[in-house]
């Protein structure tokens, strides 16, 4: 969680700490066919109080969403697997489902349209549409996913160059955009962080900053700094919200499978907040896999982090 919170940091703050796998599954009681290896002895399901979940239990409830969040940790072949077996459970169902991800920015939706319907080569979808480093190993079986089943793929981020002018210059800057811009960003002014949500932030912030020199003299500085990242991460969290509940609108009869980090999501603050706040009464699970040093030990620290939480083994090989 530590190394989460100072990549966090580092990605988003111009002058402090801020932020930003490898399996193929059908069914998590199923072999990955990739270089990591996932089984049923890998993981196990809990509801967000403790008790212990089946497979079948989650696949129930998912048939029973609007939406579904998968919190995931980026590295993690653990929750890899079990999102490909969520969006392979709610691709399977009557209802269509939408595979939707934190990885591709609104930017590119077009692109991402463009391969879905075979209109240009993989080469030059991957060009084009700026994928992550772990694409390859991580990201592209969701997207091959809905490909072969012939379903959409929300891209559901904010750009980042625009996150970047938030956490440089607060969220006021957006305004100076041309109106061509703000079709990839929430509705501006996008509603900033509950109190719930930045009491989580202060504490990962907290963790992400301990160890690390502080500048006693520049603290008021820092406070805007910090400020602004709060900020620069709700202008995500709005955004994927919104695009979302823009895709709901335009096909009300769609499952939407949400691949994002958890962070965005755990606790039920964060992008649930801003969709309750786009789409009043949509039927949400939130699924929270975590990785654990032994995933038959439900903690405290786990309670309450999703509707169903899934422990995961931590000793299995990152993806990066």
């Amino acid at each position: 969680m530590r190394r989460f919170a100072g990549f966090l940091v580092l990605t988003l703050m111009p002058a402090v700490v801020v932020a930003q796998t490898t399996t193929t599954a059908v069914r998590p009681d199923e072999e990955a066919a990739d270089s990591v290896t996932v089984s049923a002895d890998d993981f196990r399901l809990y509801t967000g109080d403790g008790h212990s979940l089946s497979w079948d239990d989650l696949a129930s409830r998912v048939a029973d969403a609007d939406v579904i969040f998968v919190g995931e940790n980026h590295n993690d072949p653990v929750a890899h697997h079990i999102e490909l077996a969520v969006l392979e459970a709610a691709l399977a169902l009557e209802r269509p489902a939408t595979a939707s991800l934190e990885m591709f920015t609104r930017d590119v939706q077009g692109v991402i349209e463009e391969y879905l319907a075979d209109l240009i080569s993989e080469k030059l979808f991957l060009a084009e549409s700026r994928p992550w480093k772990n694409y390859d190993t991580d990201y592209r079986p969701f997207v091959e996913a809905a490909r072969e089943a012939g379903s959409p793929v929300i891209a559901a981020n904010a750009p980042r160059r625009y996150v970047n002018m938030v956490s440089r210059m607060g969220p006021g800057s957006l305004s100076e955009l041309p109106a061509d811009a703000m079709k990839w960003l929430a509705p501006l002014p996008y509603k900033g962080a509950s109190v719930a949500y930045k009491a989580e932030w202060d504490a990962l912030m907290s963790e992400a900053m301990y160890g690390m020199p502080q500048d006693t003299s520049s603290s008021s500085g820092q406070h805007g700094a910090m400020d602004n990242a709060l900020a620069a991460q709700s202008l995500w969290d709005a955004t994927m919200a919104f695009s979302i509940a823009e895709h709901l609108l335009t096909s009300p009869a769609s499952r939407v499978v949400h691949i994002v980090g958890s962070f965005h999501v755990r606790n039920a603050t964060g992008i649930p907040e801003h969709l309750e706040r786009y789409r009043p009464g949509t039927k949400t699970l939130i699924v929270v896999v975590e990785p654990s040093e032994d995933p038959e030990a439900f903690l405290e620290e786990h309670r309450g982090l999703g509707d169903i939480v899934i422990l995961g083994d931590a000793g299995l090989p990152r993806s990066y």
